[in-house]
């Protein structure tokens, strides 16, 4: 049974490293709202996972050897899950991953960790489809962010 824990420990790493390696990183600009001459650029990872891979474990091994402001992880089965750097980032930016995640299907979750679901059947139409979804919707949700480059209630 050792041996076993052991054969399914490595299988888990490798395909945290394959994950990781095959990172897409996505540079996004974007006019806060209110500030129009103000550009803002942030780096977003996303990665296919395996489905037997815990997503939060891989995004934070993402968030802490990538230099991303958002970490986002898909599975074939259109599952998805978002994190975030704690705090702001370097350029000032706080993404709300529970904001950004209420976009996707039966989306929601917390300020820096927050999961959904794709719209996409990413097993029938490709992973090319998904990233575009997950492009569009971190483009759009990015367009929202008001001149103090957060997506909080104002009284937050």
């Amino acid at each position: 049974m050792q041996e076993d824990i052991i054969q399914a420990s490595r299988l888990i790493d490798e395909s945290i490293m394959r994950s990781v390696n095959s990172a897409v990183i996505k540079e996004f600009e974007f006019k806060p709202l209110g500030r129009v001459e103000q550009v803002t650029k942030t780096n977003v990872a996303i990665v296919k996972a395996d489905s037997f891979v815990s997503r939060s474990l891989l995004l934070g091994k993402i968030i802490d050897d990538i230099e991303v402001d958002l970490a986002i992880a898909y599975t074939s089965d259109g599952k998805l899950s978002l994190r975030t750097r704690q705090g702001k980032s370097e350029n000032g930016i706080q993404i709300d991953c529970s904001k950004l995640a209420a976009a996707f299907r039966e989306g929601g979750g917390h300020l820096g960790a927050a999961g959904g679901f794709l719209r996409t059947d990413v097993e029938q139409s490709g992973e090319e489809v998904a990233l575009t979804e997950i492009e569009r919707t971190v483009h759009n949700h990015l367009g929202q962010l008001d001149s103090r480059n957060t997506l909080s209630n104002p009284k937050d």
